[in-house]
């Protein structure tokens, strides 16, 4: 049974402290008898974890969100309308405004606020072979390179997925979603063997961090910068250190909207300066800020998944599409190798597939039915509405047609998706709807 959202693993320290439950808890208590509108915010104990950017974010309109006490810009407001994050089981009155930061991303550029994402130093003599142990993919990388891998607990679910990213031969920087920062600390500190020489630092709070990402995201960046970010000396999944103007950043080439782009790192000292030389380079390409909501859509297209809600520790990699993240043939065999493989023999489902409605005016949220020539078969793990294609989409959980197996057939059949009593047709296929 998937358990992830109710995991203790996920809470804070500070969220376990007196102060903050008896702040916290009577909300929740009300709010559980309450419409559960899609993205309800709480209210109480707000404002406490602010990121270098947040105020400069806040000054272009910034709405914001709470997700593990930070505080994230959700949909930015133009000037002249209230920034109020209001909700709907529809299109609330704020759609537009994330609609246009979507287009942005895929045909300009864009800037997004990742700071809050998690980050740990993995450091050692030992390092390299405790993250081949604990991690699918191969870490034993150049310096300089970044990968994205899982970790698999020993019945070969799936327990986290992060980035790595290889600084030297001794050090390396782990990078996880928001909600997940503490859950994956806990979880490589407590894979640490006697004696092994690994260090474990958590510098979420470090580094700053600003997304630079769209087709005119290179066109930005190298009017700020002396080295070349052509594919050939900049390529994809790769890291350097460099200048922007006066400010001594680090940035790794890669993007979670699927388009170009760069996850620059900066202390917290320079943050606000480098976020001003980023804008201003960016007016004459029409840079625009964008937020979660848009963020949230722009990887659901790409058929990028979220532990926690796409995937969980129940989930194995070829469940989910991501076997080309495990590599057992490397020299150190990782944690729950053996299960995986046997899971992928056995070639069980459900399986993560992409989903796209065909009326423009129904929403997809999250757990909504999905049916297979009227029986439901699966669930919507996550949606949203989709600026290029017009329409709701989501990635959905669904189990193979009576009879096979693996994912051959899963594509077979018409497909329906309950939404608010309504059975509104649908597309169900493995691949993502952009590519």
């Amino acid at each position: 049974m998937d358990l992830s959202e109710m995991d203790p693993a996920r809470i804070e320290e500070f969220q376990a402290q007196d102060h903050y439950l008896q702040e916290r808890c009577p909300e929740t208590l009300v709010l559980t008898y309450a419409i559960h509108w899609p993205g309800r915010q709480r209210e109480t104990a707000r404002g406490l974890r602010r990121t270098p950017f947040y105020h400069a974010f806040k000054a272009n309109g910034a709405v914001y969100t709470e997700m593990q006490g930070w505080e994230r810009p959700g949909w930015f407001a133009p000037e002249g309308v209230a920034p109020v994050h209001d909700y709907a089981f529809g299109k609330p009155s704020w759609f537009n405004h994330a609609q246009t930061e979507q287009k942005c991303a895929r045909n300009g550029v864009v800037m997004i606020d990742y700071s809050m994402l998690g980050k740990h130093m993995v450091e050692g003599q030992d390092a390299e072979n405790f993250l081949q142990r604990v991690f699918t993919n191969d870490v034993s990388m150049p310096d300089g390179r970044v990968t994205y891998s899982l970790m698999l607990n020993e019945r070969g679910g799936i327990e986290g997925d992060v980035t790595i990213a290889r600084h030297n031969k001794t050090c390396f920087m782990v990078m996880s979603a928001i909600s997940h920062t503490r859950r994956n600390r806990d979880h490589l500190q407590r894979a640490i063997l006697a004696g092994e020489d690994v260090i474990i630092r958590d510098v979420t709070s470090a580094y700053a961090v600003l997304a630079l990402c769209g087709p005119l995201s290179r066109t930005v960046l190298e009017t700020l910068v002396d080295i070349s970010l052509s594919d050939w000396d900049f390529p994809s999944y790769s890291f350097q250190q460099f200048y922007i103007g006066h400010a001594p950043v680090f940035a790794q080439r890669l993007s979670f909207t699927g388009e170009m782009g760069w996850e620059i790192f900066v202390t917290p000292d320079f943050a606000e300066y480098v976020f001003e030389q980023l804008y201003q380079a960016g007016q004459v390409c029409d840079l625009r800020l964008a937020g979660g909501e848009a963020l949230n859509a722009l990887r659901i297209e790409k058929g990028f998944v979220h532990w926690g809600s796409d995937m969980a520790y129940t989930e194995s990699p070829h469940q989910i599409g991501l076997d080309f993240a495990c590599r057992p043939d490397k020299n150190t065999a990782f944690i729950g190798k053996a299960a995986y493989l046997a899971r992928k023999a056995e070639a069980k489902g459900p399986f993560l597939c992409s989903v796209k409605l065909h009326q423009p005016d129904a929403m997809l949220h999250h757990n909504e039915p999905v049916l297979r020539d009227g029986a439901v078969v699966g669930f919507v793990t996550s949606g949203a509405f989709s600026a290029l294609l017009g329409t709701a989409i989501g990635l959905c959980l669904i189990a193979p047609p009576a009879g096979t197996s693996g994912n051959k057939e899963l594509e077979k059949g018409d497909f329906t998706v309950l939404v608010e009593g309504r059975a509104i047709p649908a597309t169900v296929q493995r691949k993502a709807f952009v590519s």
